[in-house]
């Protein structure tokens, strides 16, 4: 067969283009810090680097959950424990006035303390986390406690379950599964009962306040339960937590390496590359500047 000057400048041609292109790829590995810049560079490891980003960004969404739904049951907790000391500042006061021994300026301090206590509790039971009120259950864009001037309670929340999810199939109450600590076993509000407190106290009625005692010690109680059954949650979340943060390190150790290129290595690579592309271009130039009258002299 016989070779043409076109066909081996189009050899050559066709040799500078790859020499050209490996030289273009090793630049580009050295500038990026990256082993694989497109998946034809390596089908199957382009495969599991989306494998691996995708799990590290489900991990770091259950993380982020995780981080936020803690935050609000801390919040939680800070308020039901400011409640719980109240209710027993409450129980206190209506067991020591439960005599109707006192003077009517005793009975005014106290009622006055009654009052201030009962709208301590109104406000806590309207604590928020950001823009959502804390105890309201699915109606969280509203205050869920409200009264009127005579100390009648309204509340505008419901029962609904705040969750969050935490892992693949998992997830976890914000609330206690939608139980409210401000209602009684009874269903009565709590503010029922502080009202009690109030309207014996204004009409110096001793056993309505003493009746109230009992109650009140149920409604502690209720809010430790509700704190226990969150501290539990609260727990889980930590543990959670750290488990996703170890196994996300891992899914990122996986990633770097697999998607990562040895710079060390890159950089000899650039070099080789540059040093047979410019042999080439010197091949190629004295093979072409070459023409048919070289030959004939």
């Amino acid at each position: 067969m016989r070779i043409s000057e076109n066909m081996l400048i189009d050899s050559m041609r066709g040799s500078l283009a790859a020499n050209r292109e490996q030289l273009v790829d090793a630049q580009n590995t050295l500038a990026s810090g990256k082993r694989l810049n497109r998946p034809s560079d390596d089908p199957a490891a382009a495969e599991q680097i989306l494998g691996f980003r995708g799990q590290i960004a489900s991990l770091a969404q259950y993380r982020r959950n995780i981080q936020k739904g803690s935050a609000r049951m801390a919040v939680t907790d800070a308020s039901l424990e400011s409640v719980r000391g109240l209710l027993q500042d409450a129980r206190n006061l209506a067991q020591e006035q439960s005599g109707g021994t006192f003077d009517d300026q005793t009975r005014a301090a106290a009622l006055e303390a009654a009052r201030h206590i009962y709208d301590q509790v109104m406000d806590m039971a309207n604590s928020r986390y950001g823009d959502q009120y804390l105890f309201g259950g699915h109606r969280s864009d509203g205050p869920p406690a409200s009264r009127d001037d005579a100390y009648n309670a309204t509340w505008s929340g419901d029962e609904g379950d705040v969750r969050i999810a935490i892992g693949a199939n998992t997830s976890v109450s914000l609330n206690s599964g939608g139980r409210n600590p401000f209602r009684n076993a009874d269903g009565t509000l709590v503010f029922d009962t502080l009202k009690n407190v109030i309207d014996g106290l204004a009409g110096g009625d001793a056993a309505l306040v003493a009746a109230q005692v009992g109650t009140l010690d149920q409604a502690v109680e209720r809010i430790k339960a509700v704190q226990g059954a969150d501290a539990i949650v609260a727990e889980r979340l930590a543990a959670t937590d750290t488990q996703w943060q170890h196994l996300q390190n891992h899914y990122e150790s996986l990633l770097a390496d697999t998607e990562n290129a040895d710079m060390n290595q890159a950089a000899v690579d650039l070099m080789t590359r540059q040093t047979a592309y410019e042999a080439a271009l010197t091949a190629t130039s004295r093979v072409v500047g070459q023409s048919l009258l070289d030959f004939l002299k």
